[in-house]
């Protein structure tokens, strides 16, 4: 242990030994000639204290980091989000809309699912609790200019919602119906 603390410590002074020079030169040259007093009290640096700090470069390094892979995240949203997959024919189901009405005798849930084919939906009730999910699937091919493919597209989406009804249900009773990608499952409300 005593070992492995020492090595580290000795590798965290050769790596500060190795920069301070060039860090050092970086910012006399960029910064006009003062008093090295003055520099440090400028600086909030007692007197003898050096005016280089490697913790805040460290910091000062991750925060650009965070921001490039949050500008990098946020344009590829841009391109390759729901609105550019329902666009280019795909669609995402996950953020599809889900609404569960109370009726007097009867609860109605419809969820919009665009692009999925009625065969590619299940519906289950167990209880209160109902299942709905579905997995989409889609190809497109580009074609050039003499009608050969030049490239093509996949596309794959899949939805799973759990929902629980307000009241007691008579599963026996659940229908569904499914049309223009628009599922709606009606389930009467148990007789008391």
């Amino acid at each position: 242990m005593k070992h492995a603390l020492s090595k580290q410590l000795f590798l965290a002074l050769g790596f500060a030994a190795l920069i301070g020079p060039v860090a050092a030169a970086n910012t006399s040259a960029t910064q006009p000639a003062q008093g090295s007093q003055g520099q440090n009290a400028q600086q909030g640096l007692g007197p003898g204290q050096g005016s280089w700090d490697p913790w805040k470069e460290m910091r000062q390094m991750q925060e650009q980091m965070n921001q490039m892979f949050e500008n990098a995240y946020t344009r590829m949203r841009a391109a390759f989000g729901p609105s550019s997959a329902k666009a280019q024919g795909g669609s995402y189901l996950s953020e599809s809309k889900v609404t569960v009405k109370d009726q007097e005798d009867k609860y109605v849930v419809t969820a919009d699912m665009p692009g999925v084919k009625k065969a590619d939906v299940n519906v289950s009730l167990d209880g209160r609790l109902l299942r709905i999910s579905a997995e989409s699937q889609s190809e497109k091919s580009l074609k050039g200019s003499h009608g050969k493919v030049v490239g093509q597209e996949a596309y794959a989406s899949s939805f799973q919602r759990a929902l629980t009804l307000p009241g007691p249900v008579d599963a026996s009773g659940m229908h569904t119906h499914f049309k223009d990608g628009v599922l709606t499952v009606v389930v009467p409300k148990a007789k008391s």
